[in-house]
């Protein structure tokens, strides 16, 4: 079941899952599809590949047999390594199923947490927000109420001062 690339970029332990679940379906795949076709389930080992002859291999100068041996070594290894090993014989395979299962459902667990972390972060966020701008919106009447008086105030002194002038003359 192949997962989107945005999900599996979130957690690197979920990477690591379906990794491991893609994995063990190839080869529980590759094991099936040897046993249809009648081919030996497992590699074959190190000693049928060691028995096998060599080409030979030109003697050079600049060449000497130390450098030869370490590649040689050094490709054994490779080659004991890449070969894959039989997990059949190692773990059960339902029981490499359920510990990826409780792995995922912990995972999903841990993200569900994270979640409702940000909802909640973000919710608070938001009341501040609407706090602010609440707290603004009233200074802003405050402000507006404030000047109307003053204006109303100008108004009425002036208003008097031309009264009182024209009375007074």
């Amino acid at each position: 079941m192949p997962l989107k690339r945005k999900f599996l970029e979130q957690s690197p332990l979920l990477q690591h899952i379906y990794m491991a679940f893609m994995a063990e379906k190839l080869f529980l795949t590759t094991q099936t599809l040897s046993a249809q076709n009648g081919l030996p389930s497992r590699p074959p080992s190190r000693s049928t590949s060691s028995a096998r002859k060599k080409p030979p291999v030109a003697s050079s100068p600049l060449i000497d047999d130390s450098s030869l041996s370490k590649k040689d070594s050094l490709h054994r290894a490779s080659v004991s390594t890449s070969q894959p090993t039989d997990l059949s014989n190692q773990v059960d395979p339902n029981m490499m199923l359920h510990d990826r299962m409780d792995l995922l459902e912990q995972e999903l667990y841990r993200m569900r947490r994270k979640g409702k972390k940000h909802a909640e972060t973000a919710q608070i966020n938001i009341q501040d927000v609407q706090l602010r701008m609440l707290e603004l919106e009233s200074r802003y009447t405050r402000l507006e109420m404030r000047r109307r008086r003053q204006q109303a105030l100008w108004v009425l002194v002036a208003s008097v001062a031309v009264l009182w002038a024209l009375f007074f003359r």
